[in-house]
């Protein structure tokens, strides 16, 4: 019989087979194939043919049927098309003895030699099954009466589930006899097959056929459920109830499809990643079909993503640009020709950190509660989101990570020495608290070296890269050329980075030392803790100095003997993140180390308060606590780490002496006695003394403790650097002072600065005490710059304690003057005319620096009302060296007007056709400091913006620049 040719099909035009009836059951199959227009929306009217769903089934064993065209002539010679064995029985059950039945059978009504129609064909395939009147499930015809039971089972299971209403009410299944039936039918081929997705979620109505027994799918499914309510079962079983779920609702749906993003039909079931997630395991002939068979339900807009039905691109093709589609365009996409692995290069930062999954199954299927931390090291914040369960499960210890590029998460477990994905991407309401890649902070970014598995749904945590095949043993080339960048030391010291980044260090470690022993077997190194080694293999990665200081720590704890368990890694892990033993570790230089109480926090008490922690910091040496650390080693919370610290020698007295002095509490300093009392020859430093003079709540009383003599200690004399630290302490200095002169028996250090201290600060009562006798046995010199310091603190009191003390004495200078109107001390000024009167040294640099450069017009008032003759003076000769066109009063009283008019110093340039009137009898110009700063033609300065910019001549009238 001559082959079967098919006619070329046009526009969206299928075609339909007419399974033509015979009364013998085992006569030849004959169809006639003809041409249907398919609707645009399927909605809209059931077509008047029914649409099987089936699995080929081997090609090797096929069978032939009769085929012809519509348009054949009576008596045409019928033409021969081959089909496989499984297909040609569901033909025989489905033909009827006497009407004709249509169908659309894929095998049939698609040219496979044609790759053009077949690609349009298949990207129709959601339109033709959503078109067909039902659905028809061909699941075999091996072990039929087993079959028969199981469909009675389901049907008893529906009717009790319709009284009991919910399954937990029923008897559990698992130990019944009607249990074997119906996992054997779920173990059906159909089940595993990813195109039967799309099928049955595309079906106004579905129908399940095993033999001759069959059953309607919506009373299927929710026998099925209460089947999945009694136990659980193998994977295959799951995989059965997981297509029962899609098919469960197919009566009652009518199918609306979305149109929005393309002119293509889809189902708008769920994103490709939640669809990819959910059936990436389910078995196809043609691994490309893994893709094709989900678009008709994917929900995405996929115009620019290059998946649309094309068999005649490579499998590594399509793989790379679905994961390109997925997860953004900066990962590179390696693929098997088998279809099983694709294997992802990218860069990322990892969010989070599962530590709670809880998988619940519900009527609209499984989905599962996750907790993830989304800071790792410190001030954790718990995120716990519902998300949708997808084939492989997640675990406590997996990763919310966020790729380069990306829009969404993606959840992955670390396996040995690779990442394998859990869930490719996170639905936008699942992780909708989460910025995408450009919103997101700054984080540590990891190379991730991901392995995504299309057949394989878990991983355990044991597994190697080259286990799986990817590595070098494996036989696929498009992943074998991976390996001289992503060779097994490079690999592990990625993985390592991860766990320090989740504070995972037992399996950390574990990692650490295969990298070590890696590398030194290659360089032919037998010290496996070897910190070179370690240096050369995590330099630049994430987390490295953590890494090198955990192996410094591990060298240190097992060349001195200490028990190397889990306890100890754990703490070697924690010391780590030790910026001080980072210090200790690469530091070379005598400079101390200081340590501060946030890197106490950084760890934790319980970290420092181990013998291990003290002992490489005392191995170090020239490590100093900071006075934060010294004032909380005498609280409560640190009584336990100063103990150890003290044992260890790491605590000085002079740094927890200078810091007590510090505190504001008196009894620290019995605390501090407390901790030092069986000890002899301790020292007191210079800062102590110091930081007692200058401690404003009890400086007196501690002073007198450190003053009193004691065998305890020694003290350094009270030095000029003291004394001007208490004359700064405006509280207690005074005291401080007397208690000096009281207790020490040499002569006091008073120096200028002493007293210039006090006088800066404003300290009027030490300024008492050095001013008399009580200190010293002749009176202080005040100098010059004690008068410009007592101007500048501004202490009106301790100015007037100057003149009473010193009278005539006290220099007024022109230096001092200067700095009394930089600084508008205009009440310090009236004093000084009070106590000199006009004999004050208003020099030409005093007139220049208030006329010309200062903008106060309170220190210009108290200069023109005081040394007005002085003042216009120096304004006419300015004006005469400066000559400018300007307008100016006659009146010299107008000078105090002109201040107001808001002129400012400045040098402005404006336009050159300005011209001024001229008024050649005047006698002095208003504001001259601002009218002309310099001699130079055409420039004026500008008024300021808050006050009238216009001036006024005597008046009343304005004086404006006018044209030429």
């Amino acid at each position: 019989m001559t082959p079967y040719s098919y006619s070329p099909l046009q526009g969206d035009t299928i075609r339909l087979a007419r399974l033509l009836p015979h009364p013998d059951a085992n006569a030849p199959v004959q169809c006639e194939l003809i041409d249907y227009p398919l609707p645009d929306n399927p909605g809209s009217k059931a077509g008047h043919f029914d649409a099987l769903s089936y699995v080929w089934g081997s090609a090797e064993d096929r069978r032939s049927i009769c085929v012809r065209d519509q348009a054949s002539t009576a008596g045409q010679e019928d033409r021969q098309l081959a089909i496989t064995a499984n297909l040609h029985k569901a033909l025989l059950q489905l033909r009827d003895h006497h009407l004709d039945r249509f169908l659309w059978v894929d095998a049939i009504c698609i040219n496979q030699e044609d790759t053009m129609e077949r690609n349009h064909q298949v990207a129709m395939m959601a339109r033709i099954y959503a078109t067909a009147s039902r659905v028809v499930v061909w699941l075999g015809d091996d072990n039929a009466a087993d079959s028969a039971a199981a469909f009675d089972s389901l049907r008893d299971a529906f009717i009790r589930s319709a009284i009991y209403q919910h399954p937990e009410n029923e008897e559990a299944w698992g130990q019944n006899d009607e249990t074997a039936s119906i996992v054997k039918l779920f173990e059906q081929q159909w089940f595993r097959r990813v195109w039967v997705l799309q099928e049955v979620a595309a079906a106004r109505h579905v129908i399940l056929m095993h033999g001759s027994s069959t059953i309607d799918g919506h009373i299927f499914a929710l026998g099925a459920k209460m089947f999945q309510a009694g136990a659980r079962f193998s994977d295959s079983v799951e995989l059965a109830l997981s297509a029962a779920d899609i098919m469960k609702n197919a009566l009652f749906r009518t199918p609306k499809p979305s149109n929005g993003h393309s002119d293509r039909f889809t189902l708008n079931v769920k994103s490709l990643g939640q669809l990819l997630d959910i059936f990436r395991t389910r078995e196809a002939s043609d691994p490309r079909d893994k893709i094709f068979a989900l678009l008709g339900m994917c929900r995405d807009d996929l115009r620019e993503s290059g998946l649309m039905p094309d068999y005649d691109i490579r499998w590594d093709t399509l793989s790379s640009r679905a994961m390109a589609f997925l997860l953004g365009k900066a990962v590179r996409c390696f693929s098997d020709n088998s279809g099983r692995l694709t294997v992802l290069l990218g860069k990322g930062s990892i969010l989070g950190e599962v530590f709670e999954a809880t998988r619940i199954d519900s009527e609209n299927g499984g989905s599962y509660t996750i907790g993830y931390r989304t800071k790792v090291f410190s001030n954790k914040r718990e995120q716990v989101i519902s998300t949708e369960a997808p084939v492989s499960p997640v675990l406590v210890g997996d990763l919310v990570c966020l790729l380069e590029g990306s829009d969404k998460p993606i959840i992955v477990r670390i396996c040995w020495d690779f990442l394998f994905i859990v869930k490719i991407k996170g639905d936008i309401y699942e992780f909708r608290h989460l910025a995408s890649w450009d919103q997101q902070p700054k984080r540590q970014l990891f190379d991730f070296l991901l392995v995504w598995d299309w057949r394989t749904p878990e991983y355990p945590e044991t597994w190697e890269y080259d286990s799986i095949g990817a590595g070098p043993l494996g036989d696929h080339s498009g992943i074998t050329e991976l390996e001289c960048e992503t060779g097994r030391v490079t690999r592990l010291r990625h993985v390592a980075s991860m766990f320090w980044e989740t504070g995972r260090y037992l399996e950390g470690e574990e990692v650490v030392d295969e990298a070590l022993r890696l590398y030194n077997a290659e360089a032919g190194n037998e010290d496996a803790g070897d910190i070179a080694a370690a240096r050369t293999i995590f330099e630049g990665a994430a987390h490295c100095q953590k890494i090198l200081v955990f192996c410094w720590v591990k060298a240190y704890a097992r060349s001195h003997a200490y028990d190397w368990d889990d306890e100890t890694i754990e703490l070697a892990g924690k010391m780590s993140k030790s910026s001080v033993l980072e210090q200790c570790m690469s530091k070379e230089d005598e400079e101390p180390i200081m340590v501060e109480l946030w890197q106490i926090n950084e760890l934790g008490a319980e970290v420092w308060e181990n013998k291990l922690m003290t002992e490489l910091l005392a191995g170090r040496g020239n490590v100093r606590f900071g006075s934060s650390v010294c004032r909380w080693m005498l609280r409560p919370e640190g009584a336990k780490t100063t103990k150890l610290l003290l044992g260890s020698g790491l605590v000085h007295f002079g740094d927890m002496a200078e810091a007590t002095a510090r505190s504001s509490m008196e009894e620290d300093w019995d605390k501090l006695e407390s901790l030092f009392h069986s000890r002899q020859g301790l020292h007191l430093t210079e800062k102590t003394l110091e930081a007692a003079a200058a401690n404003k709540e009890s400086g007196d009383r501690l002073m007198r403790r450190i003053l009193m003599p004691t065998r305890q200690w020694t003290r350094p004399a009270v030095t000029a650097k003291t004394l001007e630290v208490a004359a700064r302490n405006t509280r207690t200095g005074a005291a401080v002072f007397q208690l000096i002169k009281e207790m020490e028996t040499s002569e006091l250090p008073i120096t200028d600065e002493v007293v210039e201290s006090a006088a800066r600060s404003g300290n009027t009562a030490v300024m008492d005490l050095l001013l008399g006798t009580r200190l010293t046995e002749t009176p202080v010199p005040v100098t010059e710059a004690v008068t410009v310091a007592a101007v500048k603190g501004g202490s009106f009191e301790l100015l007037q304690a100057l003149f009473r003390s010193r009278g005539d004495e006290l220099p007024i200078t022109e230096s001092l003057l200067i700095t009394a109107v930089t600084w508008e001390r205009v009440e310090m000024l009236e004093l000084f005319v009070l106590q000199r009167g006009l004999e004050l040294p208003v020099t030409e640099a005093v007139l220049a620096k208030v006329i010309i450069e200062m903008q106060s017009p309170k220190i210009r008032d108290f200069l023109f009302k005081h040394f007005e003759d002085k003042v216009l003076d120096f304004e006419r000769r300015r004006y005469a060296e400066i000559k400018p066109r300007i307008s100016y009063y006659p009146d010299p009283s107008a000078f105090k007007l002109g201040q107001d008019y808001g002129w400012t110093t400045g040098d402005l340039t404006i336009p050159s056709e300005y011209e001024y009137s001229y008024i050649p009898d005047a006698t002095l110009p208003i504001h001259s400091s601002a009218l002309y700063p310099e001699s130079r033609e055409g420039t004026i300065a500008e008024p300021s913006s808050h006050r009238r910019s216009s001036c006024l001549s005597c008046d009343g009238s304005s004086l404006a620049p006018s044209y030429n």
